[in-house]
Formats: C-alpha cells, sequence, structure tokens
C-alpha cells in the first residue's frame, strides 16, 4: 500500500508509471478485509490533535461511496468503490485490533499517547516565532486541551470500573439461583483458582510493562500506572468470566459443565498478558499450563486439608457424566485451533472478546449437548458445518474473485457500442504494437507508452481513471482484431465459471444436510428414527387425514405415530391450563398453529416495513424485525420450548447458509440477498463481509432460550422423548433474550435517537433517555411474561393464586407480584447499564446472557 497522500486525479497523468500503478493499488485492493491491526488508528478527541497525524493517514479515509451489486467490479461510475467495503477507521463497537499486535495496546509508554501528542504539537508552535500574546494564547490552548483529555481519562475510568462491578453483581445474583451456592461450593476449590489466577495476571500485566518498558517520562515507578482513554477490558472480562457464570446457572442438573468452562475460560485469556519467550507459533506454553492448574487442583485434592479432603473431579463428574482428564487437558490447544478458521470465515466482522465467546460456546456444544435440542444445533454447526468449510471455501473464494472482475473486461463484442469501437479498438492496438517495438531502440527514461491490454482504452472522452501503465506485450495486427472474440470467449467462460461454481456449493449443500447431518441427528438426536419421518410425525402426526393415510399404506415405521388427539371443549378459565388444551386439541396441532400465526406476524412485519420504506429511516425500519420477534417469540415459547428452540436452531442454520451465499455472491441467489438486507445493514454489518445483525439478533433470541433448556428437565412419550417440559415447567427466563434484543434495545435507540439529550460522561453517543426507555421496556416486557405464566397455568402459577386465596387476600397477593416486580426492575436496570457501558462485544448477544444471568439468579 503507498504511503503517499492521494493526489487529484486530474493530475494522474503526470505521474510517472510506478507512482501510478501504486495509486491504482491504494484505491482498489484484491483484499479490502486483510489490514494489519496496526493501520487501524483510531479517531482524536480534538482537531488540534487531527492536525499532527501523519498524512498517510489522512489518505486512507474510505469512500463512503456504496455499491449496490454486491461486487468490487462496479467499477464502471465515475469512483471505484466496493461491494463489500473495508473496515472503516473508527468502527462501531470498540473494534479491537487482534491478537497480533496486543503487547503493544497497553505499555506505559503508550497510555499518555493523547496527552504527548498535544504536547509536542504546542511545543512547535511555541518554538516557532511567534508573538508574546500568541504564546500566552498557545499556553492557554494547551491546558484546556489537556484537561479535556484528562477529564475523558477520568470519565474512562469511571466506566471501566462500572463494567467491572456490574460483572461482579451479576456474580452476586448467579450464586443466589436455585442451587447455584451450593453446587458452587462444591467447586469452590476450582472457583477461586480461576478467579484468582485472574486477578493476579492482569495485576502483574502493567507491572510487567512498567519494569521492562524503556520509553516512560516518569521517575517514579507510581506515576507509570496510568488509565488510557482506549483502555477495554472485554478481553479479560467477558470471554474468562460468562462462559463460567453460565455454567454455574446450569450446573445444578449437569455439573459436567463447570470444569470446562473454567479451562475455556482461562484459555481465553488475551496472549498478551504472557510472555513472549514462551511462544511456539500460536501456542502458549505458560498460557497452556495456566489453564489446567484448576484441573490439577481438582485432582489433587488432599491439599492443603489432608484431614477433610474435597471430592476429586473423577469422583464429582468423571466420565461417563464429565470429560476425562485427557480431554480437558486438550481444551486449550482445540479452543486455539479454532479460533483460527472462525477468524478466516469472519475476517473483521467479530471482535476478539466475540471470537473468544463464540469459539467457547461451540466447544461446548461439541463436547457437552446432550438433549435432542443441542444434538441438532450441534449436527447444523459441527457436522454440516465442517465438510462444507473443507468443501466449498476455495471454489466461494473463486467465484467472489471471479465477480470482483470489472465488467468492462468482460465486456461482449456483439454490443452495439463494441461494435462500432472495434476498428478503433484494432487501429489502437496497432499504434500501441509499433510504440511496443520501438521501446527497445529508446533510453529507459523516455518510455512514453501507454498502451495496456488490461486496461480501457483512452480517447478524448477520458478513461476510467487515467493510470497509465507501459505494455512491453509483443501482438500482431491479427491478433488486435481477434480481440473481439477473445473478449466473447472470456464473458461465456466467465458465466459459464460462476454456474459451476453455484452448481458445485449447491450440490454439496444438499448432499450433506441429506448425508451426515441427517444420520447424525437420526443416531444420536432421534434414537435411531428416520428425521424425515419423524418431522412429519412432529408436525403433523395427530391429523386424522395423515393418521389415515399413513396406516393405511403401512408408514407407521416411518411416520412413528403418537396419539391421536382428542376433543377439545372451547371452554376457557383463569387460569388457561394450557397443558390441557394442548392435549386436548393435540401437541402436533399446537405446532401448526404456531407456525400459522409465526407466518401471519412475519407478513404483517414485512408488509410494514415495504410500506414505510418511503416515510421512516432506516434504524426505524430495522427496529420493526425486532418487534416481530416479540411478538412471534413472547406468547410463543412458553407453550411449546422445545420446539421453539429447534425453530430457532433451523433458522439460524438456514442464516448462516444465506450468509455464506450472499458473502460468497454465489448465483442467483447471492445478489439477491444482497438487494434485499442492503437497506438494512449498520456499522457492524460493514465491518467485514458478514453481514452480522439479523444473526445477532437471531442469537440474542435464541441463547436465553437453549441456555434455560440445558438448566432443566425434559421428559415425553415415544416417539417425542425429550420434547416436553418436565412437570409443566416454565421460566421467566427464557424470554430474556427477546425482552432484551426485542424491547429494550428498541426502545433505547428509537428513544435515544429522538429525545436523547443528557448524554453518559463516557464516549459513546449513548444517552441517559435512551438506557432509561430500556429499562423501562426490559421491566414491562419481564412483567408480561411472569403474567403470561401465570395466567397460562404453568409450574409457577399456584404460588400467586394461593397469595390471592391466602388470608391475607389481595395484600399477599399484591406483595407477590411488588416483589417480583421489585426483581424485574433490578434485572432491568442491570442489563440497561450494561448496554451502557458495553464497547468490547456485541451487545445483542452479551447483554441478553447477562439479563438471563439476572432473571436467574433472583429467582424471577
Amino acid at each position: 500500500m503507498s504511503t503517499k497522500p492521494l493526489k487529484d486525479p486530474d493530475s494522474a497523468s503526470a505521474l510517472s508509471i510506478d507512482e501510478a500503478e501504486k495509486l491504482r493499488n491504494f484505491s482498489r485492493t484484491p483484499r479490502p478485509y486483510v489490514y494489519d491491526g496496526g493501520e487501524v488508528k483510531q479517531d482524536r478527541v480534538s482537531s488540534i490533535i487531527e492536525t499532527t497525524r501523519d498524512p498517510q493517514w489522512q489518505s486512507t479515509q474510505p469512500s463512503t461511496d456504496n455499491s449496490e451489486s454486491g461486487t468490487e467490479a462496479d467499477d464502471e461510475r465515475r469512483t471505484f468503490v466496493k461491494a463489500l467495503p473495508a473496515s472503516t477507521l473508527r468502527p462501531r463497537k470498540g473494534l479491537k485490533t487482534g491478537e497480533k499486535d496486543e503487547d503493544s495496546l497497553l505499555e506505559p509508554s503508550q497510555l499518555d499517547e493523547e496527552e504527548r501528542r498535544v504536547q509536542s504539537w504546542f511545543l512547535q508552535r511555541q518554538a516557532s516565532t511567534r508573538s508574546h500574546a500568541d504564546k500566552i494564547e498557545d499556553v492557554e490552548e494547551e491546558r484546556a486541551e489537556q484537561e479535556r483529555v484528562e477529564k475523558r481519562r477520568i470519565a474512562e475510568f469511571v466506566r471501566r470500573t462500572s463494567e467491572v462491578a456490574l460483572m461482579g453483581l451479576i456474580l452476586v445474583c448467579v450464586l443466589c439461583g436455585r442451587g447455584v451456592l451450593r453446587t458452587a461450593w462444591e467447586w469452590r476449590r476450582e472457583l477461586i483458582s480461576h478467579i484468582l489466577i485472574i486477578i493476579g495476571l492482569v495485576l502483574a500485566y502493567p507491572l510487567k510493562l512498567s519494569v521492562v518498558d524503556t520509553q516512560v517520562r516518569h521517575n517514579q515507578l507510581w506515576q507509570r500506572f496510568r488509565v488510557p482513554a482506549s483502555f477495554d477490558p472485554a478481553t479479560v472480562l467477558y470471554p474468562p468470566l460468562l462462559p463460567v457464570l453460565v455454567a454455574l446457572s446450569v450446573a445444578p442438573t449437569n455439573p459436567a459443565v463447570i470444569l470446562p468452562n473454567i479451562i475455556l475460560g482461562l484459555a481465553s485469556l488475551p496472549q498478551r498478558i504472557f510472555p513472549r519467550s514462551s511462544r511456539l507459533g500460536r501456542v502458549n506454553t505458560v498460557h497452556w499450563v495456566v489453564s489446567i492448574i484448576p484441573l490439577v487442583i481438582s485432582q489433587n485434592t488432599t491439599w492443603p486439608f489432608k484431614d477433610s479432603p474435597a471430592m476429586p473431579y473423577m469422583l464429582k463428574c468423571g466420565p461417563p457424566e464429565g470429560l476425562s482428564p485427557e480431554t480437558l487437558v486438550s481444551l486449550y490447544a482445540l479452543h486455539h485451533a479454532l479460533l483460527q478458521p472462525l477468524q478466516y470465515l469472519t475476517t473483521t466482522s467479530l471482535l476478539v472478546s466475540e471470537l473468544h465467546l463464540l469459539s467457547v460456546a461451540l466447544i461446548n456444544l461439541l463436547l457437552l449437548a446432550t438433549s435432542p435440542q443441542a444434538v441438532i444445533l450441534k449436527a447444523c454447526l459441527w457436522v454440516g458445518g465442517i465438510p462444507l468449510l473443507v468443501l466449498c471455501a476455495h471454489v466461494v473464494h473463486w467465484n467472489v474473485t471471479l465477480a470482483r472482475v470489472p465488467k468492462w473486461k468482460l465486456r461482449r463484442p456483439d454490443h452495439p457500442c463494441a461494435e462500432r469501437k472495434s476498428f478503433a479498438y484494432a487501429v489502437s492496438d496497432l499504434i500501441n504494437l509499433q510504440r511496443a517495438s520501438g521501446a527497445f531502440h529508446e533510453a529507459p527514461g523516455s518510455v512514453t507508452s501507454d498502451a495496456d491490454e488490461d486496461e480501457p482504452a483512452t480517447s478524448s472522452k477520458g478513461g476510467l481513471n487515467g493510470l497509465l501503465k507501459l505494455d512491453t506485450t509483443i501482438k500482431t495486427v491479427a491478433s488486435a482484431i481477434k480481440g473481439g472474440a477473445v473478449s466473447d470467449n472470456e464473458t461465456r467462460s466467465a458465466q459459464q465459471r460462476k454456474w459451476i461454481y453455484a452448481g458445485f456449493t449447491y450440490i454439496i449443500i444438499v448432499a450433506i444436510i441429506l448425508g451426515p447431518v441427517r444420520d447424525y441427528v437420526s443416531n444420536r438426536a432421534l434414537g435411531g428414527r428416520e428425521p424425515i419421518g419423524w418431522a412429519l410425525s412432529y408436525m403433523f402426526g395427530q391429523l386424522p387425514l395423515i393418521r389415515s393415510i399413513t396406516e393405511s399404506i403401512n408408514l407407521d415405521t416411518w411416520i412413528p405415530l403418537p396419539n391421536a388427539a382428542w376433543t377439545w371443549s372451547p371452554s376457557l378459565s383463569i387460569p388457561l391450563h394450557m397443558d390441557i388444551i394442548a392435549s386436548d386439541i393435540g401437541q402436533a396441532n399446537v405446532r401448526l398453529l404456531l407456525i400459522a400465526y409465526w407466518i401471519g406476524v412475519l407478513l404483517v412485519g414485512l408488509l410494514a416495513v415495504f410500506s414505510l420504506t418511503a416515510y421512516v429511516e432506516v434504524d426505524t425500519r430495522r427496529k420493526i424485525f425486532h418487534g416481530v420477534m416479540v411478538a412471534m417469540l413472547l406468547p410463543a415459547t412458553f407453550v411449546d420450548p422445545c420446539f421453539c428452540a429447534l425453530a430457532l436452531t433451523l433458522v439460524l442454520a438456514v442464516f448462516l447458509l444465506l450468509e455464506v451465499i450472499r458473502a460468497g455472491q454465489v448465483p442467483p441467489l447471492g445478489n439477491a440477498i444482497s438487494r434485499f438486507v442492503a437497506p438494512y445493514v449498520d456499522g457492524r454489518d460493514l465491518r467485514g463481509p458478514v453481514v452480522v445483525s439479523h444473526i445477532f439478533l437471531l442469537i440474542g433470541c435464541a441463547v436465553p432460550l437453549w441456555f434455560s433448556l440445558a438448566s432443566m428437565d425434559q421428559e415425553g412419550e415415544p416417539p417425542w422423548v425429550d420434547w416436553q417440559m418436565r412437570n409443566n415447567q416454565r421460566e421467566t427466563a427464557m424470554i430474556a433474550g427477546v425482552v432484551c434484543v426485542g424491547m429494550g434495545d428498541a426502545a433505547a435507540s428509537l428513544i435515544g435517537r429522538r429525545y436523547g439529550r443528557r448524554k453518559w460522561i463516557w464516549v459513546g453517543g449513548k444517552s441517559l433517555e435512551g438506557s432509561a426507555a430500556f429499562a423501562v421496556a426490559v421491566t414491562f416486557g419481564l412483567m408480561a411474561a411472569r403474567m403470561w405464566q401465570v395466567l397460562g397455568g404453568w409450574n409457577d402459577y399456584l404460588t400467586a393464586w394461593k397469595a390471592l386465596g391466602s388470608a391475607g387476600g389481595l395484600m399477599g397477593f399484591g406483595m407477590e407480584w411488588g416483589v417480583a416486580l421489585i426483581k424485574a426492575v433490578i434485572c432491568a436496570c442491570g442489563a440497561s447499564f450494561m448496554e451502557a457501558v458495553l464497547t468490547g462485544a456485541n451487545d445483542n448477544v452479551v447483554v441478553p446472557v447477562a439479563l438471563w444471568l439476572l432473571v436467574k439468579g433472583v429467582r424471577l
């Protein structure tokens, strides 16, 4: 990449050939997403520091033009544009540059970088010949700028301290959950070692840098400890702690998940806090040893209390319930090996913290999935994802490379314009041939040829970019005349290759679904039943017509029929006793009604989006999809949570497949999907090739439901074994993601954008009005879910009705709901504050998980 400032295009003809080539390569790169992390430069707070930047950074501002077709070949406009734009200099949500150069991210010599830039700029001004009044004015400006930097530093310190304190509050709430404190006490040695290791490494890191740093300006050691304005503790806060907190909430029904997540949490610590000398490639031996310390402590329980040793790991949850020690030792290697393909697939679309969280979640799914819903999700992501990556990665890459070829390079000669210019092109090629032949007889410095067969011919109307290139290829007149035929062949070949790549990709996808995914689901999730026949039974098995057809043609072995539905008498009562109604109507028929309801809500939402396109802004139209998710999932989740979890799993798999097709520009669906999602993308989608907004929205709604199912027992009669909740259990935490993403985030965005006047003291643009709207919306959503849980007659309805019929009467009933309201407010305020301070991870994923932990902990 060129380091010179971008010049005026009108003067491009005056450039040398080398400079022109460098300029062209700078303006259009074949890999717009592969940038070195060190080149991502953050914006400064003042215009003074902006003026002191190196000019090379001023020339790297990305173009604001957007491509319409989703390819990089749309360069027939006035400027070159990319359909998949490169990451911006300051992307949303605090983009980190990866694990390559973190060792210099928080060095003491860089903590005062902004202050040093300010001082150096003012020193340069004072050194110049200026009057006394101007120098006094410079001193005042310097003092004001330093105060502004210090104010930002204090605000950032308050923000990060609040973020850490909030995680501590969430930990306390988690320990208050049902059975969590007892389980945590059984695993106290491993949990304490986990916390102490993290605290010790974080405290030792600045001490190590303060001792070895050679660029410090302070003489006293204590003066080197400063909090930088860019400090973000997300990498040492969320990946190491969130998996452990989720494991503690799930552990009362499955204690085997605790120790693997403790080890994975330590394996997710940043590489920068470990010594460089212990690195062997991408593996840090010291980091690996540190990650297995909890396992060593769990295995050797006689130290330090020999008289009353704790129960060792093999007795608490060893095989077959838990993982073997050999597998636990290998978790570090598996985690860091998985990070590489995830980074390859997502490039800059995910932050470092999000990559670690995704890797930890996938490993948990791979090793600890037991319920049918989790096994099907595992089959979609692991059994289907790995073959798709191995077989189609290169094909999709070739298709993207071919799609980025400019259109004028493949222009057909039978176009009327091309027919008129064919003779002119032949003459131009003949002139270029003479110039190229004469170039061998001229001095090197006198070469002025501008011929280039790969560039459009220049004419009186002007070229595309005015860049000149020497063509030393000797051609004949016949080859120049046959250029049209060559172009025709290239066009046909390009189209044929695109469709060959597309056909191969679609065939592989279908083969993977019908092959390994189908077999794995049959053997591991459905007890040996054929998935297609089981799905027909699961959805249509209680329809009289389907039952009669199945029995008449003897398809009972392929479509296992459940018990016939009873006759339902439409009588309503308070509570509704939805479980009895579902049994009367038929569980399969209820699922059909849910699908019909979802289709109706989705059609209404799409109609609203398309009808409001000309009247409302993009952000408002995006929030309509949030409302659609609330309307679809809030009332339906309690009716059949296992079916909703399965539906979300299948929709996530479809979204990922469609995103592969869209990002790979696989015809004919690739461009159509790109045009559909283009009006609704935001800054996070422009960080890399993956459009993550709809995927994060779905994951934010689904993850709390999946976690709740993992923490609750399931049962069911054949052929639907483990597809019903035991004892008709439901919990408000199931819909925490729907309430958080669908109601809280939408309310914060809509209210904050229109009425937000008072900002938080730190940088980020979040307003107090938006955070308050988030808390109010989440409180309303949680209370509505709690009310629906009681009215529906699920497991907790007896508590509320007994309070109403007790001696206290309405007083007891009011106290019961008053306590529930206080709990909902606490959870909503915690989630709102998390959304306000969070920068190192996506709020549509981390905040729903935090809300689920809070709701689960306070037992709402």
